[in-house]
């Protein structure tokens, strides 16, 4: 009975069914005139990246203290070496990605200066948007005090859902700033207008030089990022030896910095343990025991001192500080170094 009903009623609201009548118009009635004129054009639709074209600030200054060397010493460097050099990476050494987002965004907030200062006043509205992220590190490609952070904002980006082609270019760009190739030395005039580095022994610019340092606060997000992208790999990437120029995971896990417990700086790299090629940790100063090297005479006093091997490494590197801080570096250098 209440279906019967439902439909009656059902039926009473539909209309009639047949030709009907069109209703008279009223006396004075008007039509409306109708418009020739085109409708309005429908907005574009908004951009994928909104801050595809949007122009770098002008201060990418950072206001933290870049003192730890991040060069890769050519030469095996004296130990004691770290406790866990050359042993297993464990599963609580690796960061997950939504951690590694939340610490690094925590960072950035309790130290300020560790981001460039045309960006500090809108990153915390964009903290964790990929695509202000990857702007971001466009703009600090452009300035060697800033290339190492490049790498951060880019690397962060893929972990908050930007594509990894996007993203690639840009961390290449940041951890190879001279280029993936580099050419050794043993004196300057091997490099050409760059210098030969006494470190790495091979040939860097000024602004590969800058960009080799970083900063304790830099450290901290460098470590955190390197061990999320490392719990990233998988068996298969870790025991596969072979170079891919397009592996972005590899690339961040094996190519930065974490800090060992005994605060000095290591990174993750693939070593035979038990049989098996598997993730270890690598105290930085341990190249093995055939790049064994010291220095000795002349070249040992002007390394201690300034960290160069000779005068004119020295005073190439000297113009990297404040202006008023370059005199006094070249005059220290010819004081020490011959």
């Amino acid at each position: 009975m209440m279906r019967l009903a439902a439909a009656v009623g059902l039926a009473a609201c539909l209309p009639p069914t047949g030709p009907q009548r069109e209703p008279a118009e009223p006396a004075g009635f008007r039509a409306p005139e109708t418009s020739s004129a085109p409708p309005p054009p429908t907005p574009p639709p908004p951009p994928s990246d909104p801050f595809a074209t949007a122009a770098c600030p002008e201060d990418l200054s950072l206001a933290v203290a870049r003192k730890l060397d991040g060069r890769i010493p050519a030469d095996t460097q004296p130990g004691p070496y770290t406790k866990e050099h050359g042993k297993p990476v464990t599963a609580n050494q690796l960061v997950a990605t939504d951690e590694a987002i939340a610490k690094v965004i925590a960072l950035e907030t309790a130290t300020p200066g560790v981001v460039p200062r045309g960006f500090r006043a809108e990153l915390a509205a964009h903290a964790r948007d990929p695509h202000y992220r990857l702007f971001m590190a466009r703009c600090e490609l452009d300035s060697p005090i800033t290339t190492r952070r490049a790498g951060y904002d880019a690397g962060l980006a893929l972990l908050l859902g930007a594509s990894p082609a996007d993203v690639l270019p840009l961390v290449l760009k940041s951890f190879y700033p001279g280029g993936t190739t580099s050419m050794s030395c043993t004196r300057a005039a091997d490099c050409g207008p760059s210098s030969c580095d006494p470190v790495t022994r091979s040939c860097m610019s000024k602004a590969e030089h800058t960009a080799a340092f970083l900063s304790v606060a830099e450290l901290a997000i460098e470590d955190t990022l390197a061990r999320a992208f490392a719990a990233m790999l998988t068996r298969d990437m870790i025991e596969d030896t072979r170079y891919h120029a397009d592996d972005l995971i590899g690339t961040w896990a094996y190519g930065r910095y974490v800090r060992c417990s005994s605060g000095s700086l290591c990174n993750f790299t693939r070593y035979q343990v038990d049989g098996r090629s598997q993730l270890v940790n690598w105290d930085r100063r341990y190249r093995g025991e055939g790049h064994a090297f010291t220095l000795t005479g002349a070249a040992k006093q002007c390394a201690d001192a300034t960290g160069a091997a000779d005068q004119d490494t020295c005073i190439h590197f000297c113009g990297e500080g404040a202006v008023s801080r370059e005199a006094a570096c070249v005059t220290r250098c010819q004081a020490f170094c011959k």
